[in-house]
């Protein structure tokens, strides 16, 4: 089956909003913990318009990363502090199996979305513990640009992935290490999520990518009809002509149900979710 979804840039805002709801951890083993314990704290560089990490050094176990202060980063990711007040230990080596996550639902143009999303950091001027509902934090994004970027204009693409992987985490502040052609990072900056978006040329048209996820999310709805235990629904985006970006083609298609492969929900938790929604119907 294959649908064509017209997309209408003239539909104007997308209201969105989330609420955070749990949170968990993945430790070194990579195995589920319901805490806090992989929760990391960034606190920025004393000057960070004249830093100097150079992403080449190896510091412990050959893991290359870059020490800020208050956290370490390598080519792709920063590892933070446990404790706001901590300072960060350069003998221990980055593990990327310890995780962050934290649970959100969403109202996203009136479709309700539930969903979890990794955290790279916050900042908060206090150690917050059993758990981060309620408390007063900030969620920070960390990324990692070519040092032209500071100067030139980066392209859509990079800015719309940059936004799209922080914009549904809550994530309002992006901390950016700018590194030269030497893999030297010389510039820690900070930007608000609009800040981040003016470094597009051509402008990066987030409103435009939110339509767009709306329509998608309207018509995943609409289609799919069946229980997972009955149905796998795959929807496959087909390329779009250069003379008609505002027709998204989707093609759907429907395979028999292959829980091992697919199910990403452990059956205990869908046992625990059919017991809560048989409590509230009753």
């Amino acid at each position: 089956m294959r649908k064509a979804i017209v997309i209408d840039p003239r539909a104007g805002s997308v209201h969105v909003t989330t609420e955070l709801i749990g949170h968990f951890s993945i430790d070194s083993d990579l195995q589920y913990r319901a805490d806090l314990s992989q929760l990391k704290y960034y606190i920025p560089p004393l000057d960070p318009d004249n830093v100097n990490f150079d992403l080449n050094i190896n510091c412990g176990f050959g893991i290359i990363f870059i020490e800020l202060r208050g956290h370490y980063q390598n080519k792709n990711r920063m590892k933070n502090v446990d404790h706001p007040l901590h300072e960060p230990d350069s003998s221990v080596p980055l593990n990327e199996s310890e995780e962050f996550h934290c649970m959100f639902k969403a109202n996203f143009a009136g479709i309700s979305l539930l969903y979890d999303a990794k955290i790279d950091a916050i900042s908060s001027q206090q150690l917050i513990t059993n758990t981060l509902i309620g408390k007063p934090f900030e969620s920070i994004g960390l990324k990692m640009f070519q040092m032209r970027i500071r100067h030139m204009r980066s392209t859509p693409g990079i800015i719309s992935k940059c936004w799209s992987t922080n914009f549904l985490a809550n994530a309002n502040r992006i901390v950016v290490g700018f590194r030269d052609a030497t893999n030297t990072v010389k510039v820690i900056k900070e930007y608000s999520m609009a800040d981040l978006l003016r470094l597009s040329k051509p402008y990066c048209d987030v409103e435009l990518c939110k339509t767009y996820l709306t329509v998608v999310l309207k018509t995943i709805k609409q289609s799919v009809t069946k229980d997972y235990n009955k149905c796998i629904y795959k929807f496959h985006r087909q390329p779009v002509k250069e003379t008609n970006k505002e027709v998204l083609p989707l093609e759907l298609t429907e395979e028999a149900p292959n829980n091992e492969m697919y199910l990403f929900l452990k059956p205990w938790f869908v046992a625990k979710a059919e017991e809560y929604r048989r409590t509230q119907q009753r």
